[in-house]
C-alpha cells in the first residue's frame, strides 16, 4: 500500500528526534534532579514529559496516515493520463449524454485525425486517417441520440464549379467497441504514371431525427440520384432527377414524413438556379416550391409544419412558407448552428 522508503524515512526521523531529546542538557539535569523534589513536582514533570512524547507521537501517527492513504488512493484509483494533447483540437464535439467528447485534430497531427475519450478518460478511441493524403481531415457530423455512434465524414480543399458540399463520403463510430463503418463511401484509391491518387466520393447526407433513416444525393450523368436507405435494414429506395445538375443540403421534417432538397441547374455559376423540392419520405413523390431563383436558397430548418428557414447563400435569412410558396424576411435571425 505505501513503499518502504516513506516508513523509512518516518522511522529515522523518530529515532532522530527520540536522541535530540535524551541528550539535551535540560532533559539530563531533570532526569539527574528530579529525585530530589517534592512529589507534587515530579508528578508535574513527568506529566510534562508524557504529554510532550504522546503529542510528538501523535503527529507521526497523523503523518504515517497520511501517506497510507495517499498511497493507497492512488492504488485504488489510479488517475488516467490523457494520451493526447486534448486543448489542441480544432473541433470538440461532446456526446448528447455527456459521457464521450469527440476531438477533431484538423491538420495538428499526422498519425490520426479524431479521439472520442469517455468522462473520465479511461477509454480513449484514435481513429487512424488512412490514406487520404496530407491535406484530409475529418469532420463532425453529429452524434445519434442515444450517444452511441458518432458519424464523421472526410473533408479536402477542392476547387471548381461545386454548388453543394458537405464532404466525401459518411463514416459512424461505435463508441462501445471502437469500430468504425463506412455508411457512405468515401472513394477509391487509382494510380495514374505511378502517382496514387484518390477518386472523391462527394455526397450530400441527411441522418433522420430518429436516426432510422439516410437521405443521400449523388451526381449522375443523367442529373442527380436521391435515395433514402433504412439503416435498420439497408433497403433503399431512390428516385432520379433529371431536371438538376446538383442537389445538395436536405432537411427533414420532425415527424420525418417529408424532407426538403435544395437542387440546382447550370454548369458554372453565372447560369445557376435553384431549387427547392418537397419530398414525402414514404413514396418520394416530390413537388416543386421554389424555382429559378438566384443565389442559391439553402434551406436549415424547420420551423412548424409549413414553414422552414432558409437562407440565400452566405447572406440574408427568410422563413419560406412551403403551403402558398411565399418568403418573408427574417430581420431578426443573426446566425444558424447547423
Amino acid at each position: 500500500m505505501w513503499d518502504s522508503a516513506a516508513f523509512s524515512s518516518i522511522f529515522l526521523a523518530s529515532s532522530f528526534f527520540c536522541s535530540q531529546t535524551e541528550s539535551t542538557p535540560a532533559h539530563t539535569q531533570v532526569t539527574q534532579t528530579v529525585r530530589w523534589l517534592p512529589l507534587n513536582t515530579q508528578f508535574r514533570l513527568k506529566r510534562k514529559h508524557e504529554t510532550t512524547f504522546f503529542a510528538y507521537t501523535l503527529y507521526y501517527l497523523i503523518l504515517l496516515g497520511f501517506v497510507i492513504v495517499f498511497k493507497c488512493r492512488d492504488w485504488k484509483f489510479p488517475t488516467p493520463t490523457p494520451q493526447l494533447p486534448l486543448t489542441e483540437a480544432e473541433k470538440i464535439l461532446p456526446s448528447p449524454d455527456g459521457n464521450w467528447t469527440a476531438y477533431f485534430w484538423g491538420y495538428n497531427l499526422n498519425s490520426f485525425r479524431l479521439s472520442v475519450t469517455n468522462f473520465d478518460d479511461t477509454i480513449i478511441w484514435n481513429i487512424n486517417q488512412k490514406n487520404y493524403g496530407s491535406e484530409a481531415l475529418f469532420v463532425p457530423y453529429r452524434w445519434s441520440k442515444d450517444s452511441r455512434y458518432l458519424y464523421f465524414n472526410v473533408k479536402v480543399a477542392i476547387d471548381g464549379y461545386v454548388p453543394f458540399y458537405q464532404g466525401m463520403g459518411l463514416q459512424r463510430l461505435d463508441v462501445i467497441n471502437g469500430e468504425v463503418s463506412e455508411i457512405l463511401p468515401i472513394g477509391e484509391l487509382f494510380t495514374v504514371l505511378d502517382l496514387t491518387l484518390y477518386d472523391w466520393n462527394i455526397v450530400q447526407f441527411s441522418l433522420s431525427p430518429q436516426d432510422d433513416k439516410l437521405a443521400y444525393t449523388k451526381r449522375m450523368e443523367n442529373g442527380v440520384l436521391f435515395t433514402i436507405r433504412d439503416l435498420r435494414t439497408s433497403k433503399e429506395n431512390s428516385v432520379i432527377f433529371e431536371q438538376y445538375s446538383n442537389a445538395g443540403k436536405i432537411i427533414w421534417s420532425p415527424n420525418q414524413d417529408f424532407l426538403i432538397l435544395a437542387a440546382t441547374s447550370g454548369d458554372k455559376w453565372s447560369n445557376t438556379l435553384s431549387f427547392l423540392e418537397l419530398i414525402e419520405v414514404e413514396t418520394l413523390e416530390s413537388k416543386n416550391i421554389l424555382k429559378d431563383r438566384t443565389p442559391i436558397i439553402d434551406p436549415l430548418t424547420w420551423v412548424n409544419n409549413h414553414t422552414i428557414l432558409v437562407q440565400e447563400r452566405n447572406s440574408n435569412y427568410f422563413y419560406f412558407d412551403i403551403m402558398n410558396k411565399e418568403l418573408s424576411p427574417a430581420p431578426y435571425f443573426t446566425g444558424f448552428q447547423n
